[in-house]
Formats: C-alpha cells, structure tokens, sequence
C-alpha cells in the first residue's frame, strides 16, 4: 500500500527529493563542530609546548650570556669591545 502511495506522489509532483533534510543539516553540523572542538584543543596545546619551547631558550641564552660574560671578564681586548657596545646603545 505504501509503495503505491508514494509512486501516486511522485506521479503527481508533490513529492521533492532535491535538498537535504533538517536531520541531515544538523548532523554535518555536530560532526564538523566535533571536529572543530578537537582541533582547537591540539591547537593549544602545540602553543603551550612552543611557548614553553621558547621560554626555555631565552633562558639557556641568557646563562650563555652570562658564561661567556664571566669568561671574557679578564680579558682586556674584550672588555674594550663591550665597552664600545654599551657606548653605541
């Protein structure tokens, strides 16, 4: 009986197969924002890790900074160079 009912509605013309239902809209949506949820969240955390990344080089710069600083610190011809540095800043 079904069958033939919808063969009458297509027969007719009221029947319309050509767009995507509510169901099939909202369920692209709720994928995509699952996605979109898992996505942000490896995000942030590659942003922490370079952050922490970075951090830690300015840090081990600064203790090169100061090693070599202590190094050179009897060293005359040295001492002169950084001299003329501070005086050019």
């Amino acid at each position: 009986m079904l069958p033939l009912l919808l063969r009458r509605a297509k027969v007719k013309g009221k029947m319309n197969n050509n767009g995507f239902t509510l169901l099939e809209i909202l369920c692209v949506l709720v994928i995509v924002a699952i996605i979109s949820a898992l996505a942000y969240a490896k995000y942030s955390d590659f942003e922490k890790m370079s952050e922490t990344s970075t951090n830690r080089y300015e840090q081990k710069s600064e203790e090169r900074k100061n090693v070599y600083d202590q190094y050179f610190a009897n060293d005359e011809e040295y001492q002169k160079i950084k001299e003329e540095e501070e005086n050019n800043d």
